[in-house]
């Protein structure tokens, strides 16, 4: 659907995946996603550190955010059993107040 910046973060037995999406194929909105990262390749990440900022491109922009024990295959799974409750509540709050139909995760 155009431009995004994805990542992952070794956590120490977990992988947790970023995608920034921008949903815009112009390559100076592309470019701007780019350069609102804040982190790059090799980077060691703190708790609370900022990895990037979304840049609206076109119409929308959201970031998918997977992850999954570094144990198992490649593919992401719904982060939601990974969460404590009040992560979980948290992160559905901030969802609902746009999106109050939205989950965290479909199959």
């Amino acid at each position: 659907m155009g431009w995004h910046c994805g990542f992952c973060i070794d956590q120490g037995g977990f992988i947790a995946s970023y995608n920034f999406e921008v949903f815009s194929d112009s390559d100076a909105e592309g470019a701007r996603q780019e350069a609102n990262m804040q982190i790059a390749n090799g980077s060691h990440v703190n708790a609370g550190d900022i990895v990037g900022y979304l840049f609206q491109g076109g119409e929308s922009a959201h970031v998918d955010f997977g992850i999954k024990p570094t144990s198992e295959t490649p593919t992401m799974s719904c982060p939601q059993p990974y969460f404590t409750t009040e992560a979980y509540n948290s992160i559905m709050g901030l969802i609902h107040k746009d999106q109050p139909t939205w989950e965290m995760c479909y199959d």
